[in-house]
């Protein structure tokens, strides 16, 4: 990652319009059909994102386990679960051993719905992906909120 990329990820903010861009459109339907450059297995749902992304030729690819992802690029989203954006990283606590370590993320699809790499592909509502995010990561339990990195494409 460049100096200007780091920049221009650390950018953007937490607010979305309701367009639905071409970026935002690839990355929803790699992340919907599981077409990422890295498959689904356990405990690697950062990698699965991240591969989401770089198959979806975005911007800015984000990179780190969940909870860096979460802290690195937590001012291009929202902790609000309302007006998430399609193609936006949804960061939570996980589950279990793992979940302490590292947190968990999957790709929010729109309409409540979110693909993630549970040790296989799963797409399950935003509200059920919430209910099994029971473990404390780095002071917090359940959900956290949503990223994207380099900001909301406009």
């Amino acid at each position: 990652m460049t100096w200007e990329q780091y920049q221009q990820s650390m950018e953007g903010g937490g607010s979305y319009d309701g367009t639905v861009t071409e970026q935002m459109q690839r990355i929803v339907d790699v992340a919907q059909n599981n077409r990422g450059t890295y498959p689904c297995t356990p405990d690697m749902c950062a990698a699965w994102v991240t591969g989401v992304y770089q198959a979806a030729g975005a911007s800015v690819i984000p990179y780190g386990d969940a909870i860096d992802m979460w802290n690195t690029y937590q001012n291009t989203g929202s902790t609000s679960m309302d007006n998430i954006p399609p193609g936006a990283i949804v960061c939570g606590s996980g589950s279990g051993y793992m979940g302490s370590l590292y947190g968990h993320v999957g790709v929010y699809l729109g309409n409540g719905m979110v693909a993630n790499n549970v040790g296989h592909f799963s797409v399950e509502t935003l509200s059920n992906w919430c209910a099994w995010q029971t473990a404390t990561c780095q002071g917090h339990t359940g959900w956290i909120g949503w990223i994207y990195p380099g900001g909301v494409p406009d």
